[in-house]
């Protein structure tokens, strides 16, 4: 927690750092000086922060490497904090964090960092949130980046998916995954991966009712669990098959899990210890079956379980109907009853009505009877309903991750092919006009025609990005600005002048390819006046272009920058120039501002969001 007086000096360091009165490397000093205090006073947060801003400045002094690798160390540090949020619990904060590391990664192109934070954030919003839609969405994202690599990170994130199709109960979908990530394990030779597998496809089949396939991938499970001497994978799987022993009604062969557990751990003993019971009670060994049931009370009440201490209650009340011990019997079946309704405890309130329906008609008193059998009637329709409406619910997310999975990749296809078309025919004019440019003798018409190529050229550069980059509906801007930028400098530039010095900064991942197509005619429009008015007898021409986010209002900023002699901006509000009119309608079209200063050459910014 900051303290007010921190927070003042945290701002003016900010200050400091993006003032231009100190030189870069006194901002970098002091960035470095500032962040190591910050790690020391466990200020992690301004660390993080104090690390992306030294980025930045490394970025402005062109130091690439260095730049790279503190824009890495700032994803790091917000993966940190997502982390101590989510151990703390606070999970919306925690994805917060996450979504800024995936944002700097994203700039670097750091797919270590970007499977790290898809991966840490799918686990919160699948077992935290239940929100299993984004969940997937995080695990998609994550295949899309480990496609086809046959390693680690893609096994895992195939696991990932093939557990929440099981939680949708989507078994065929479910099946598929985990068999895909099953062969990754063992070709790489992963034991961990291939015991959380094998358990995983016992769970299908367990819940499928298929129990003899359950038992063979639990005990494939099984062998690499003792293998590993995992304890708590021991526990888990040899607890699944007891209870699947149980519910084929084999209680030697449960016995003899149940038995192993109870000297194999000091955990679940209330569990075991039920269990246990349910075994002797099957065998008809009412003594040891009673005997176990209090055992397990006994370690209940260490752990407060209702909902648990309800089921063994019940499950005395089922010994004592048979022994015709009908006090006893009612009495704990009253003590289960308010304990489930307590909790809210459906499941458990249906089984313990139906055992007082028993325990009243026995006794002859069926009027009472009758009245628990009506409240179990009830009830179990009530739980019919909402089960029912947990399967649409089930089936509407399924279609939602179906849904996204399909337009993922008819998507992709379509939307290469198109970029394909498009590029072809781009290229197609640009070499119409490069044939027919030399053949005009009227120099404005050649001027115009030449603007017009410029333009062609800005547009197939996108679409030459996109139809070869993976995602057909975004540009990766750094690489993009970068070639465009060379490529308008090559066209402008002439063989008898000077050559211009290009710096070129950008700070941002992906942008949507519509508004890339928006920028792109607006950064040739820009570069070309630059060339046209501001270099022309320059002894040493510089352009400037810089394109970073503001982190206050999450808008973009490009910059476009000459050391020229600077606009005459009383004749520029007087132009009506097509050039001008194009800029102020894509202006338009981004939802931005365009801005002209010409105090040191002239500098243009458009500022838009993202």
């Amino acid at each position: 927690m900051m303290t007010p007086e921190t927070t003042i000096a945290v701002e003016n360091i900010f200050k400091s750092l993006n003032s231009y009165d100190y030189s870069i490397e006194n901002r970098i000093a002091l960035a470095n000086d500032a962040i190591k205090k910050a790690k020391e006073s466990q200020q992690q947060l301004v660390a993080a922060k104090l690390t992306y801003k030294l980025g930045e400045l490394y970025q402005e002094a062109e130091k690439l490497k260095k730049m790279t690798a503190t824009y890495r160390e700032a994803a790091q540090l917000y993966q940190e904090l997502g982390q101590t949020f989510r151990q703390n619990e606070e999970y919306d904060t925690a994805l917060a964090y996450y979504e800024e590391s995936i944002r700097i990664a994203k700039n670097i192109n750091s797919d270590y960092l970007l499977l790290r934070s898809y991966s840490r954030m799918g686990r919160i919003y699948q077992d935290e949130k239940d929100n299993f839609v984004k969940a997937a969405a995080c695990y998609q994202e994550g295949l899309k980046l480990c496609e086809g690599q046959a390693n680690l990170e893609e096994a895992v994130f195939q696991l990932n998916m093939g557990i929440i199709y099981h939680q949708q109960v989507e078994h065929t979908e479910a099946i598929k995954m985990i068999l895909a990530a099953l062969q990754i394990f063992e070709q790489i030779g992963h034991e961990n991966g291939l015991a959380s597998c094998y358990n995983t496809m016992g769970n299908i089949h367990n819940q499928r009712g298929e129990y003899e396939k359950a038992l063979r991938h639990y005990s494939f499970a099984l062998e690499i669990a003792r293998n590993q001497n995992a304890e708590s994978d021991i526990v888990n799987i040899l607890n699944n098959i007891g209870t699947i022993y149980l519910a084929k009604e084999e209680p030697n062969a449960a016995l003899e899990r149940f038995e192993e557990l109870i000297t194999l751990t000091k955990n679940k003993k209330d569990v075991i210890y039920y269990n246990l019971g349910k075994c002797y009670y099957i065998l008809r060994d009412f003594k040891n079956s009673e005997d176990n049931h209090k055992e397990a009370i006994k370690y209940n009440k260490q752990k407060n379980d209702k909902k648990q201490l309800a089921n063994i209650y019940i499950e005395l009340a089922k010994i004592y109907l048979e022994q015709k011990k009908y006090k006893a019997a009612e009495t704990h079946l009253m003590d289960a009853l308010a304990l489930t309704r307590e909790e809210n405890y459906q499941e458990g309130q249906l089984e313990c009505l139906l055992v007082l329906k028993k325990v009243f008609f026995n006794i002859g008193k069926y009027d009472m009877a009758f009245e628990y059998y009506d409240s179990y009637t009830k009830l179990n329709k009530k739980i019919f309903d909402v089960k029912k409406e947990e399967n649409i619910q089930r089936m509407t997310i399924l279609y939602e991750i179906k849904e996204k999975e399909r337009e993922i990749a008819y998507g992709k296809k379509l939307m290469h092919e198109l970029q394909h078309r498009v590029k072809n025919n781009l290229t197609v004019l640009d070499s119409m006009l490069k044939l027919q440019i030399p053949t005009v003798s009227n120099e404005k018409t050649k001027v115009v025609l030449q603007d017009i190529r410029q333009r062609i050229i800005a547009m197939h550069a996108v679409h030459e990005q996109l139809y070869r980059g993976e995602n057909a509906t975004e540009v990766a801007l750094e690489p993009f600005i970068t070639n465009l930028v060379r490529a308008i400098t090559t066209a402008n530039q002439k063989n008898n002048e000077t050559k211009v010095n290009t710096r070129i900064y950008v700070d941002y991942g992906n942008l949507n390819a519509k508004k890339v197509i928006e920028v792109a005619l607006i950064l040739n429009e820009l570069i070309c006046n630059a060339f046209k008015y501001a270099f022309k007898n320059h002894p040493e021409p510089v352009l400037t272009v810089s394109l970073k986010r503001n982190l206050q209002t999450r808008r973009l900023h490009l910059i476009v920058k000459d050391n020229g002699k600077g606009i005459d901006l009383e004749k520029l509000k007087e132009s009506n120039g097509f050039g001008i009119k194009l800029n102020n309608l894509l202006t338009e079209e981004l939802r931005g501002e365009l801005n002209v200063d010409a105090k040191e050459g002239t500098k243009w910014e458009l500022i838009f969001k993202a």
